[in-house]
């Protein structure tokens, strides 16, 4: 029964609308009443294409800007020269006519880019090495936001380092506990467990810093960091042969 009134509905629409498409003078003028909402729904799929393919361009196009900014820039922060690397422009040479951009210009054009990233976190290193720690932190903090793993685990390693420089030694132990979590290596793991240890140690959490030093000592992957986290336990009255 339902579908026979199903069908009769079907049957009656087809009917109205042929009705309708004869009153209004045929098939042009049935186009000409559709055919502007027709035209509207066309440039709306052809707009959110064109607009999924220009961040994609864009995107790539930003990446590689930026992986060629921190190319032309990277080899004064590998000779020292910090403040040139910060801040580039009319500091160094240009090349091929183009100004060089510094690491700080770079962070704020291309933070979004894995390039960014690696500049941020160079530039607080830059900044730590000068000793301007407030600046250093904002540059850490942004690299500790990178997609790379590495990246982040070195922005909270400079973390930790900016808190120690404060004398905020919890803010120091709880940012190489982050860097050590981020860690694959052993040797990068054991050094941070080992840094966030000696801190609880200065901080008087005896109980943790067992904790983080023992660790350390037993595991045969932290080998290389063993001897001085003996010596912390043992400065803590904790001996392990």
């Amino acid at each position: 029964m339902s579908d026979k009134i199903n069908n009769k509905n079907e049957q009656s629409l087809d009917d109205e609308l042929e009705n309708q498409v004869q009153e209004e003078g045929g098939e042009v003028s049935f186009i000409q009443k559709y055919g502007k909402l027709i035209a509207i729904a066309a440039v709306a799929v052809v707009a959110i294409v064109a607009v999924a393919y220009y961040f994609t361009y864009t995107s790539n196009k930003n990446k590689e800007e930026a992986a060629l900014a921190l190319s032309r820039i990277r080899p004064y922060f590998d000779k020292e020269e910090y403040a040139r690397a910060l801040f580039g422009g009319d500091s160094v040479p240009t090349v091929r006519g183009e100004k060089v951009l510094g690491l700080v210009k770079i962070v704020e054009e291309y933070s979004s880019t894995p390039s960014g990233a690696i500049a941020a976190l160079l530039a607080g290193e830059a900044y730590l090495a000068l000793d301007k720690v407030s600046e250093a932190r904002k540059y850490f903090e942004i690299a500790t936001k990178a997609k790379s793993d590495e990246v982040a685990k070195g922005g909270y390693a400079g973390l930790a380092l900016c808190s120690e420089k404060n004398n905020n030694l919890s803010g120091a132990a709880e940012n190489y506990e982050k860097a050590s979590e981020l860690a694959i290596d052993p040797t990068s793991k054991g050094r941070y467990l080992l840094f966030a240890g000696i801190c609880y140690a200065r901080m008087g959490e005896k109980d943790r810093a067992i904790e983080h030093l023992t660790m350390i000592a037993k595991n045969r992957d932290y080998a290389e960091f063993a001897n001085a986290a003996k010596i912390e336990l043992a400065r803590l009255g904790t001996i392990i042969e």
